[in-house]
């Protein structure tokens, strides 16, 4: 059985209140006792953001992303807007439009009577397919309509909430004073009511003897003597200003050892209201002490240490604050009214709270009379051993377990009769075949190319299935159609491996939609990869089997195609394409607003509600794997970081992992846009074949940020955190942590732009991907020490995978350099750096060393090949005005990759100072090239090189000058290396990484 937690009761205002305490207990309870047997999942509403994350934190790991929703609804809804109220039932559509895509067997909400003073949006029961169920906490509105629903609206909304509440199958009661009143207001039949009671969070237990932190804590909250306690709400049933007076009425020398402690969250006019109910009682200021909210922490031990809790109320569903207070060991004294009774069990705690002096009565026998406290505690102890969630989740699953099961109706399904054909030409096999299941409306194609006019959009309206049928010559128009009557697109066509790009943007697009971008470049065809994108569904079907198609699963589909048995064939995938697409549901709800709400809204609005829809969709089998390209998008300056984004995205564009599609997106104003221009261009395909479009993000999608994006990640963080709380998982590269390992190499407006970076990336991300174990070790005790928020309260894990190196280039490839640098490479050895200058390459250090050199005799060239950097200007003019610029000493500041390969084939060595690297890919670069490497003695070179280079530890330029004249003089041969890594590799390790597989690349750090 599936069973749908709905959990706006502990998001709205109500997570404040009992209401939310007892809606995150039973919650969790019932998971870890029903999952085992049970498909539970919880289903939350975006609007409230932030205060979403600690709910799904402490319902973890059963609250994971596969089995909890975010459904999105509209914002200013609350029913005390006098505004639209067609936008408050365009939310309610909304809502159980995606409430109805979980397919669940019990829909359960955790609190229906919600929604007037914020946006909780609950719709009305039952949804299709599902039972539904709602916890049952009070009618107390009913008892005093007057008081609590003056106002006619708040009636027309109770009214409302009330009629919605009474359409339930089961309702689970929270006491039997509550199950007896709902039957009695509501007629309903008693088998539908059960009582489940409610239960004590573990946590409530006597605080530890530590009578500092005692001492603290009441001098923070002012409180100097024993106390009188009391916690809960103030609205007039609580009957706390009663309370007031009644303390009031004590003997002073009873006041005068004791405080009144009042804790609870007030309103600052309740507030007000309370300190003037203890003036007129003639009360000092130091006699009542309201602490406001105060965590549960700070509340067990206010619990524990109170010479008497009391708790007033005159109506109550079932009264949470005395059963804790109970359960801490203090003496506890309650009203006799409702619910209160069952729950403190013990006549001799009991008083009239109607009654000022019997109120005082109590509380003074209680306060004179040691003996009589103390059996109260013993008494209260023994009562709160009787109530634990575990038992209330077990009477709820039980309750649950005995309702007639309703037949599943799939949402999507309401109706499959009526089935609309566009087609240039249906083999009569599967007209046949598809009539045997449908009315089908079969409508010849030619017509109307280019057109549809009245006549087919009636036809095409009135259908429950649409699906076209075209060859490349039609797909424009098919796809025009289909924006407007969304269906199933099957594109006849002859393929094979070689078969053209597409060269238009049409032909493009249906490629694009079937098969990615892969499909664009020819190499692969994915024959059943297809995905709902910007409106549409493409499904390609294949007439001839491609040549270069071999694997046993590309074989099997196209073999089931072409087989006699086609017009099934066909059906079926109709059918499974329709079943996850969630068109036709869609469709009908879009009806409905556009009937009820449309014509009257504005384009925002308009917006909102179809980014909900669209977002309700339920996880497909095919996935998009958003890549985060923003900074290399907008500014390709051909960085380090830029390079391995261009190599590993190439290779997935090219190549993409089974069932996955890769989508480059980049935040742009506020949103994550498809960066398809930026994608085409780096797969060498002309920008204009696909448009850019606002992302359409569907729960089980990935997030990964293969590029650094330190300016957009502030801006876009909170739009990621949502996602995350959807469902999507969230994947950043760190390429190094030099900013924090190396500070003095950065300015501080860098270190604390990275760090910023870090931090957000920390605290949202499932997994952090590092380029090396060295930055992985560096990085795991930064998290250590440092100590990020993290999102639901969980670090992410550490990964470390290995880039990769282009092949050398073959021998014949002439040289390239400019004559001056060719001339001195040919008269003497030439050491080549290359990276950016920026401090912590050293560039500086290793110019004085080279000085040494020449001023002792050595003729050798300094080749420098990299962009000017950072903190450099100095080093910069001393390289313009040097001597022996150009002569021995040369810098290239903008070599493309053929420049550099000659650079390397015509170095002596590589000569790696660096301070720090996050990989150091130069240095397997120079040795694919057979060069010779020097290098600081780094971790991180150990790691990718071995023993290949000749390793320095010296910091003083005097002594790395005799390291190189000495390795000049001997020319020692490079040591033994590790074995390289190619892109692909790379990028299939990373990609394991990302899936949660591992590999020989990947190893997972503990943090």
């Amino acid at each position: 059985m599936k069973i749908l937690l709905e959990m706006q009761g502990v998001q709205c205002q109500s997570r404040h209140r009992g209401i939310g305490r007892y809606t995150l207990e039973l919650s969790r309870a019932f998971a870890t006792l029903a999952s085992p047997q049970h498909d539970v999942h919880f289903a939350f509403n975006s609007v409230f953001g932030n205060v979403t994350d600690p709910v799904i934190s402490t319902l973890l790991p059963h609250a994971d992303r596969d089995h909890r929703m975010v459904f999105t609804s509209l914002h200013d809804v609350a029913a005390q807007n006098i505004g639209d109220r067609r936008r408050r039932l365009a939310a309610e559509q909304v809502v159980r439009h995606a409430l109805a895509q979980a397919s669940a067997d019990v829909v359960w909400y955790s609190s229906m009577i919600e929604g007037y003073v914020d946006d909780a949006v609950i719709p009305k029961p039952p949804i299709p397919g599902a039972l539904s169920v709602a916890t049952l906490y009070d009618l107390i509105p009913l008892h005093d309509p007057d008081a609590y629903l003056g106002h006619p609206r708040v009636r027309s909304w109770y009214d409302t909430q009330i009629e919605a509440l009474a359409q339930c199958d089961l309702f689970l009661a929270i006491s039997d004073w509550v199950r007896d009143d709902a039957i009695a207001r509501l007629g309903l039949s008693p088998e539908r009511v059960v009582n489940i009671g409610a239960g004590v969070d573990p946590r409530f237990v006597p605080a530890t003897d530590d009578p500092a932190t005692s001492v603290r804590l009441r001098s923070e909250l002012g409180i100097k003597r024993p106390y009188v306690l009391y916690n809960g709400g103030f609205d007039p049933r609580k009957n706390v200003k009663s309370l007031i007076h009644a303390y009031a009425a004590l003997p002073a020398e009873i006041r005068n050892r004791h405080q009144l402690v009042i804790v609870g969250r007030t309103a600052a006019e309740q507030l007000a209201q309370l300190k003037a109910a203890a003036r007129k009682a003639r009360l000092g200021d130091s006699e009542v002490v309201f602490t406001d909210f105060v965590t549960d922490e700070v509340l067990i031990r206010l619990y524990s240490e109170c010479a008497l809790f009391v708790f007033p109320s005159v109506m109550e569903g079932f009264g949470l604050p005395p059963l804790e207070a109970m359960a801490c060991g203090a003496p506890v004294i309650a009203s006799n009214a409702s619910s209160l009774a069952e729950i403190v069990g013990d006549p001799d705690a009991m008083f009239d709270p109607r009654s000022r002096e019997a109120i005082t009565r109590r509380m003074r026998e209680v306060l004179e009379q040691p003996a009589l406290a103390d059996t109260l505690r013993q008494n209260g102890k023994r009562q709160a051993t009787k109530y634990s969630w575990s038992a209330v989740a077990q009477r709820a699953l039980h309750a649950i377990e005995q309702l007639p099961r309703k037949q599943h109706a799939n949402p999507t399904a309401q109706s499959l009769s009526r089935l609309c054909c566009v087609h240039a030409c249906m083999p009569p096999a599967w007209l046949d075949g598809l009539s045997a299941h449908y009315e089908v409306d079969r409508v010849d194609l030619a017509p109307y190319i280019g057109h549809a006019p009245r006549d087919l959009a009636d036809r095409l309206g009135k259908a429950d299935r649409i699906l076209y049928i075209g060859g490349q010559d039609q797909l424009e128009s098919l796809a025009q159609w289909m924006h407007i009557w969304p269906g199933v697109l099957l594109g006849m066509g002859s393929w094979n491996a070689c078969h053209p790009a597409p060269s238009t943007p049409a032909d493009a697009h249906a490629t694009y939609l079937s098969q990615g971008y892969a499909g664009l470049l020819g190499e692969t065809l994915c024959v059943l990869a297809c995905a709902a994108v910007d409106g549409c569904l493409g499904l390609l079907l294949s007439e001839a089997m491609p040549p270069n198609v071999t694997g046993p699963d590309e074989t099997r589909k196209v073999a089931v195609l072409r087989s006699s048995n086609e017009a099934a064939n066909c059906r079926h995938h109709l059918e499974d394409w329709y079943a996850t697409s969630q068109l036709p549901v869609e469709a009908r709800l879009l009806d409905i607003l556009a009937q009820t709400f449309a014509t009257s809204s504005n384009e925002d609005v308009l917006t909102q509600v179809s980014d909900s829809i669209v977002a309700a969709r339920p996880a497909g089998k095919i996935r998009q794997w958003l890549v985060d390209v923003t900074q290399i998008a907008q500014d390709d300056i051909g960085t380090g970081v830029q390079r391995v984004v261009r190599s590993i995205l190439t290779q997935w564009l090219r190549r993409p992992p089974e069932h996955i599609r890769i989508e480059p997106v980049a935040f742009v104003d506020g949103s994550y846009r498809y960066a398809r221009r930026f994608a085409l261009g780096l797969l060498g395909l002309p920008g204009n074949l696909l448009s850019d479009g606002f992302v359409a993000m569907n729960a089980g999608d990935t997030y990964v940020a293969l590029d650094w994006c330190p300016h957009a990640l502030p801006a876009s963080e909170p739009l990621l955190r949502d996602w995350h709380r959807r469902g999507v998982e969230m994947h950043f590269i760190v390429h190094d942590l030099l900013p924090i390992t190396l500070p003095a190499s950065f300015h501080p407006f860098a270190r604390d732009l990275f760090t910023n970076w870090l931090r957000l990336a920390c605290g949202v991300a499932d997994r952090l991907h590092c380029v090396s174990g060295a930055t992985a070790s560096e990085l795991e005790r930064w998290m250590k020490n440092s100590g990020p928020a993290y999102q639901f309260n969980r670090p992410p894990s550490i990964y470390n995978f290995t880039l990769g190196v282009d092949p050398a280039p073959v021998n014949n490839i002439p040289r390239v350099l400019p004559t001056p640098l060719a001339q001195a490479v040919d008269h003497r050895a030439t050491l080549l750096m290359v990276g950016t200058l920026e401090p912590r390459k050293a560039h500086a250090f290793a110019l004085d060393a080279i000085e040494r050199l020449w001023a002792t005799g050595h003729d050798v060239n300094l080749l420098i090949v990299g962009r000017h950097g950072w903190m450099m200007e100095h080093f910069v003019k001393r390289l313009e005005a040097h001597p022996e610029r150009n002569r021995r000493l040369f810098w290239i500041d903008d070599a493309d990759d053929s420049l550099l390969n000659a650079s390397y084939r015509a170095a002596t060595a590589l000569l790696a100072t660096s301070l720090g690297e996050g990989f150091g890919l130069p240095l397997i670069e120079a040795a694919r090239h057979g060069l010779p490497v020097i290098a600081r003695n780094l971790p991180v070179f150990r790691e990718i090189m071995g023993e290949y280079p000749c390793y320095f530890e010296s910091t003083d330029p005097h002594e790395l000058a005799q390291v190189i004249a000495g390795w000049l003089g001997s020319r020692p041969q490079p040591g033994p290396h590790r074995p390289w890594t190619r892109w692909a590799e790379s990028a299939a390790a990373l990609a394991a990484a990302i899936q949660g597989e591992m590999s020989t690349h990947g190893v997972q750090t503990t943090v």
